[in-house]
C-alpha cells in the first residue's frame, strides 16, 4: 500500500470517527485492522461517543451507531399509549425488536384495506421486519414505557429522509 493511501484511510478514519460517529466500511481484512490499530492509539478520553438524545411528548430516540456499510442502530422509548410512526418508506428497510414493555407494530401495504398486526413483548424479544412500500407504526400497549431497538439499512439523512406520512388505521 502507497503511503499516500494510507494517510487518505487514517484521515478518512479520523473525520468518521471524530466528525460524524460512523464506523467505516470494514468489509475487507486490511481496513480492519488498520482501523482497530487506529483505535487502539485514540487516547482514553476520546473512546467516549455521547449521541444526541431527541425528546419529544412520545418519549426519546438515540441513534446508537452508524455503519458506513450497514447502516444503523438506534432505540427509542415511548410512553403508555402512544403511537410512533404512521409512515412509510421507498427504499429504507427496518427491524423493530422490542427490548422492554408491551407493543402492538401495524404494517398496511400502500394501496390495500388489511392490516397486519404484532403483538410483541420485551419479555420475549423478537424482530418485526418492516419492508418498504407499507404504512407502519408501533404502538404501546403496556403500562410501562416501551423500550425499542431499531435497525435501518441506511443512516438517516433528514435532507432525504424518505420517510412519507400516512397513517396505517
Amino acid at each position: 500500500m502507497a503511503v499516500s493511501r494510507l494517510l487518505e484511510m487514517l484521515k478518512s478514519f479520523r473525520d468518521s470517527y471524530f466528525d460524524r460517529d460512523v464506523v467505516p466500511d470494514l468489509s475487507d481484512r486490511t481496513t480492519q485492522h488498520l482501523y482497530a490499530t487506529f483505535l487502539s492509539y485514540l487516547p482514553t478520553d476520546k473512546l467516549r461517543h455521547c449521541p444526541p438524545l431527541h425528546t419529544d411528548n412520545r418519549g426519546s430516540l438515540v441513534e446508537v451507531i452508524k455503519l458506513a456499510q450497514g447502516g444503523q442502530v438506534f432505540f427509542s422509548t415511548t410512553k403508555p399509549g402512544i403511537v410512533r410512526g404512521n409512515h412509510y418508506h421507498t427504499r429504507k428497510v427496518e427491524w423493530f425488536c422490542v427490548l422492554k414493555g408491551e407493543a402492538v407494530i401495524r404494517l398496511r401495504r400502500l394501496g390495500m384495506h388489511e392490516i397486519q398486526e404484532f403483538r410483541v413483548s420485551g419479555s420475549q424479544p423478537e424482530f418485526i421486519s418492516i419492508p418498504v412500500m407499507h404504512t407502519h407504526h408501533i404502538e404501546n400497549v403496556g403500562d410501562e414505557e416501551l423500550l425499542t431497538m431499531f435497525w435501518c439499512n441506511e443512516i438517516f439523512d433528514a435532507h432525504d429522509a424518505d420517510t412519507y406520512l400516512e397513517k396505517v388505521a
